[in-house]
């Protein structure tokens, strides 16, 4: 298989372009001769695929002979490498107007072309051209020399360079190849007639639709209300009603209320004790009572001031009686010995609170006349 090399331009460079039409395609071939050897250089191409061939002196006789055994009788008489050569060259330079190219399929190579011209027949076996050697082939040896021909006829002057992109870009910015171009690309023409170099063609902007003014909102007029018309009347509010009317009472009535039992306080300094009736509580916000005191504090306040008290002293040889329900000098006289069983009326209940206080006053006196003072009695 052949390797195409750049030192092969040259040669083909200074070949003529040789058109060919097989089984509906059209192909263009280049026929060169070896620079430095005996044998050829082959292309054939039709713009999207590049194949190349380069035989040799020594592989032109092994061809001519597969040639041979292939056609039977065609070149008779050829026995050498340069009759083969000398009668590719005339075929070429005719422009192969007798000849005939055929395409075949081939399992080795990529591309093979058979030749008649006469008597004459040879086989080409041709290889593809891959990566950017294509381009660079049609770029050489198509491109270029017609942007040179073209700027020769419109007269344009090309720039002292050997890249093909140099002369193609000096025709392409002529005037009249640029409107020749627009005309059978079918582009429309630039608005300024000239044509830019390497200025991108600007994207074209969506229009904003504006937005619709916002409409004046009219303020809306004050209601005033009718003379005629009576405001409806809002109906109260009741009161909510307080824990203690919603809940049931948690004491049972007989029993007394804990802040009863806490008020009555014993008051060691001056001996009274508070009775635990109605009397004992705070003072009444009611209109039209009086603040009652109690005969024992009566007696108290009477002693403090030296005035005779009605009641006689009990003498202190009489002992204690077993039964009376006086708490012990250790037990604290805020706890009752007995609960009460029964509701009992206020004038009972006062009546008993009355004998309580003068038997303590009793007891109280007895203890100061045998030398004691208090819970604690005389001291050692």
């Amino acid at each position: 298989m052949s390797t195409y090399n750049e030192r092969y331009d040259d040669a083909l460079s200074d070949a003529p372009w040789v058109t060919k039409t097989s089984n509906g395609r059209t192909l263009l071939f280049k026929y060169a001769p070896y620079p430095e050897r005996k044998g050829y250089l082959f292309a054939a191409t039709d713009l999207e695929t590049v194949y190349f061939e380069a035989l040799l002196g020594a592989s032109v006789a092994t061809r001519l002979s597969q040639v041979s055994e292939r056609e039977g009788s065609a070149n008779a008489g050829m026995e050498q490498a340069e009759a083969v050569l000398q009668s590719l060259h005339n075929a070429f330079e005719g422009g192969w107007a007798g000849a005939s190219v055929e395409g075949e399929a081939d399992d080795y190579f990529d591309a093979v072309y058979f030749l008649r011209s006469g008597d004459f027949a040879w086989q080409f076996n041709m290889t593809e051209m891959r990566g950017r050697q294509p381009l660079t082939f049609i770029a050489k040896h198509l491109l270029s020399p017609f942007s040179v021909l073209m700027a020769q006829d419109r007269g344009v002057e090309l720039a002292d360079s050997d890249q093909a992109v140099d002369a193609v870009a000096a025709v392409i910015s002529d005037g009249g190849v640029a409107r020749g171009l627009r005309r059978v690309t079918g582009a429309p023409p630039p608005a300024s007639g000239k044509v830019a170099l390497s200025q991108p063609t600007p994207v074209p902007k969506r229009a904003r639709t504006p937005s619709p003014a916002a409409t004046p909102v009219a303020p809306l007029p004050a209601i005033t209300p009718s003379p005629e018309r009576t405001p409806l009347a809002r109906p109260p509010t009741p009161p909510r009603a307080s824990a203690s009317q919603v809940l049931p009472p948690m004491i049972p009535p007989s029993s007394p209320t804990p802040a009863t039992k806490r008020t009555r306080a014993y008051d060691y300094a001056a001996g009274i004790l508070p009775s635990s009736g109605p009397a004992s509580r705070g003072p009444s916000t009611e209109p039209g009572r009086s603040r009652s005191t109690s005969p024992l504090k009566r007696i108290l306040v009477a002693e403090s001031i030296g005035l005779p008290s009605s009641v006689p002293p009990i003498p202190p040889s009489d002992p204690p009686s077993s039964t009376s329900d006086l708490p012990s000098s250790t037990q604290d006289p805020l706890i009752p010995t007995q609960k009460k069983k029964k509701k009992k009326d206020k004038k009972a209940e006062e009546a008993e609170e009355e004998a309580e206080a003068d038997r303590r006053r009793a007891e109280m006196k007895r203890r100061m006349v045998a030398g004691g003072g208090g819970r604690l009695g005389r001291r050692r």
